[in-house]
């Protein structure tokens, strides 16, 4: 049984190489009862003859000491050539006396070193092999004639050969099955550490799912759980777009050893799949990963290709949910000419599995909410069309019909009819206009905001003189677009009520900037009205103003009473605030 192999573990080489060395340091020792015997005063044998043996024995342990390394390379490449120190530890306890040998414990070292180094099978092989050379030397080599052979001590001696390669051999066995067992419990501890590294990525990753809306921060997190848990140099993700048939959203983390790429990848880099035909196109037709090993371009184009991937050896998952595509995960700079272990290609998996589920889910409750909105945005639209267009239509309609009837008869109160109908058709059109300009999405900023509001009440108004004044503190632009957006309309529609029922001429609208909350206040000099009443009749301008304070977790109020004019207050909870309050007032004036 050999236990040393070229493809042996290093820590297992090592440890040999320690044994070996340790060995070495033995045969020394063992030459301490050749050296004490020389030094023992003279008797009637003559100890001349030991010099020249230990001499020898001296010269050749520095000589396997001095070339420690390559003796042990080539013992355990050749085992047979233990065999040419069996034969010297037999001419040396020969030469030196045989059974009564002081070389007799040096002579058990080679014994010794193969029972360790190759297992009972070789050391009793040794042992045997040692024996009949040990037992030809003692019945063979010429002896005084006083001299005769103690057979109980040579049979001593061959039966220890035996019991000393058994006993270290079996040694060695349990060192060699220790030492399995040692690398087995190593190796599933490898395994339980990525095993529990992976949870717990996926872990804050089911987290993160709960809490965020966004998908650009649900990519970080993946691309950070690859590159600084999994200990990946580089990872990029990329988002599928169904409308161009492409990918875009990019976003590239590399580990801090690596140096950074002269040409970053852009976040708005767009990739149009149907010109494509390298890898990243055939991940996204097939819905299966792919490892590229001989540094193939991951695009067509050479350019954006040198930007993707920057290493010879990389990995490509495609991110699905139900078989629909959601983007690309590429794992880059992987080690070059050899293919990605299995448990790490699988822990990848698992990642890019859960990572998909994340993304899709945010990716559908953005759609969701958008759908909502843009339901919520043509019912109120619809709503406003039916309660006031509709209803000036259908007046213009009754009217037209009456004015035929008595053309013939009564031209004057003809005349009288079409006079009182056509302020209401200026109105009607009016509202036609702002229902038009509500339907166009515009970004609304410190300075939309306040020539919206002026455009919408010249529209509203066009005939009449009113003031208005509106305050709009500076870091407005700042906070989030759908707050602002909400805040617009809820003053445009406060501004409507105000000019259309309330006969106000003055109308203040105010931005509020808090620590933690915004919100806007409309405040107008109308007749008023008493909140219950309008409470009862359920006003749709109301409601859909409550509605959109109430979406974004903010509250609505109102105050108002009789000829004491009107005051609509919207707060919105929001995180983006972080300057102090700095007004910018804007005033006009109709």
């Amino acid at each position: 049984m050999v236990r040393f192999s070229d493809h042996a573990d290093p820590i297992h080489l090592t440890r040999q190489k320690q044994m070996f060395r340790f060995l070495v340091l033995a045969r020394w020792v063992a030459l301490l009862p050749a050296g004490l015997t020389i030094l023992l005063p003279p008797s009637s044998h003559d100890f001349g003859f030991l010099w020249p043996a230990l001499l020898f024995a001296i010269a050749l342990n520095l000589a396997i000491a001095l070339f420690r390394r390559p003796i042990h390379d080539i013992i355990f490449r050749y085992p047979w050539l233990m065999a040419l120190d069996l034969l010297f530890a037999a001419a040396l306890v020969g030469y030196t006396g045989a059974e009564a040998s002081p070389f007799f414990f040096y002579a058990l070292m080679p014994i010794l070193a193969t029972a360790f180094f190759f297992g009972i099978q070789g050391g009793m092989t040794a042992a045997s092999f040692y024996a009949l050379c040990y037992l030809s030397l003692v019945f063979l080599l010429p002896r005084p004639p006083t001299a005769e052979i103690m057979f109980s001590l040579v049979s001593m001696q061959v039966i220890g050969f035996f019991l000393l390669a058994a006993m270290m051999g079996y040694v060695a066995l349990l060192l060699d099955e220790l030492q399995q067992a040692h690398d087995a419990l190593a190796e599933n501890n490898r395994i339980l550490a990525r095993q529990n590294r992976d949870l717990h990525v996926l872990q804050e990753l089911t987290l993160l799912l709960q809490s965020s809306a966004d998908p650009a921060e649900l990519q970080e997190y993946i691309l950070q759980g690859i590159v600084t848990e999994m200990g990946f140099p580089r990872a990029v993700i990329g988002l599928y777009n169904e409308e161009q048939d492409a990918l875009t959203g990019w976003l590239c983390l590399e580990d801090k050893t690596m140096q950074p790429s002269p040409e970053p990848l852009r976040h708005a880099t767009t990739l149009y799949l149907h010109n494509e035909s390298g890898p990243i196109s055939t991940v996204m037709c097939t819905q299966r990963w792919m490892e590229i090993l001989d540094g193939t371009p991951p695009v067509n184009e050479p350019h954006l290709a040198s930007r993707l991937v920057t290493g010879q050896h990389y990995i490509i998952f495609p991110l699905t949910l139900r078989e629909s595509p959601l983007g690309v995960l590429i794992v880059d700079h992987l080690p070059e000419r050899e293919p990605l272990p299995v448990a790490e290609r699988h822990s990848l998996e698992c990642l890019t599995a859960h990572g998909s589920v994340a993304l899709g889910s945010v990716r559908l409750c953005i759609n969701r909410a958008q759908q909502q909105a843009v339901l919520a945005e043509r019912h109120r639209i619809a709503t406003d069309l039916h309660d006031s267009i509709s209803q000036m239509l259908y007046g213009l309609a009754y009217g037209l019909d009456a004015c035929i009837q008595l053309l013939p008869q009564h031209p004057q109160a003809v005349l009288r009819e079409l006079q009182r109908l056509q302020p209401v058709v200026t109105e009607a059109q009016a509202l036609m206009r702002q229902a038009i300009f509500a339907m166009h999405a515009v970004e609304i900023t410190s300075e939309t905001f306040s020539a919206s509001l002026h455009r919408h009440l010249r529209v509203l108004c066009p005939t009449r003189d009113m003031t208005l004044r509106i305050e709009v503190p500076g870091e407005f632009d700042r906070w989030q677009p759908e707050i602002r957006h909400e805040l617009f309309r809820v003053a445009q529609e406060a501004m409507t009520n105000a000019a259309r029922h309330a006969d106000a001429s003055r109308i203040v609208v105010t931005v509020i900037a808090g620590k933690d909350r915004v919100g806007v206040q409309v405040e107008d000099n109308g007749r008023g009205f008493e909140l219950d009443e309008v409470e009862e009749e359920g006003h749709l301008g109301i409601r859909s103003m409550a509605a959109r304070v109430h979406r974004l977790g903010g509250k609505f109020h109102i105050e108002s009473k009789p000829r004491g004019g009107t005051v609509v207050m919207a707060s919105i909870p929001v995180y983006s605030v972080k300057l102090p309050p700095k007004p910018i007032f804007q005033r006009g004036a109709r």
